[in-house]
């Protein structure tokens, strides 16, 4: 099965992915105080991972940690399989796969992953995936920077 034909599938796969709307552009409507987002499909906000023949969406900007030796584990546009829940993905692939549970101010970025927890989140050797609770959710690049990456980028 091609990535294309997985948009048609994508739409029962809609519940897993809980994504943070901090990490889009937002526009205020001044006359009613809400949000407007541009509109886009599950495919664009999201990662697609493979193993095994089989496939899962994850939201972009849930993955903390990518090995290197991982990487291959990310889809292109030729890779095919089977699309699958998320559950059942993690929980055939558990050997290589690490959810991490971040707190709300962590996924917008008002509080930060310490270098310590990033440390031994890189120590493992595995891919790191941000949980809200059982719901995968995107973590504002804010999260991950640190005094020390701070004072590296105002070097």
């Amino acid at each position: 099965m091609k990535i294309s034909s997985l948009i048609a599938m994508a739409a029962s796969f809609a519940t897993l992915l809980v994504s943070s709307a901090v990490l889009h552009a937002e526009e205020k409507d001044s006359t009613r105080g809400f949000s407007k987002r541009e509109k886009k499909g599950l495919l664009e906000t999201s990662i697609i991972l493979h193993s095994r023949g089989k496939l899962a969406l994850v939201p972009k900007g849930s993955i903390i940690v990518l090995p290197k030796d991982l990487e291959s584990k990310i889809a292109t546009n030729t890779t095919k399989g089977k699309l699958v829940s998320w559950k059942k993905f993690l929980s055939a692939n558990g050997s290589w796969i690490h959810m991490f549970p971040v707190s709300f101010d962590q996924a917008i970025g008002k509080a930060t992953i310490t270098l310590e927890q990033q440390k031994s989140l890189r120590q493992l050797n595995k891919l790191v995936i941000a949980r809200r609770g059982t719901n995968l959710v995107s973590v504002s690049p804010k999260a991950m920077e640190t005094e020390e990456t701070e004072k590296k980028s105002s070097l």
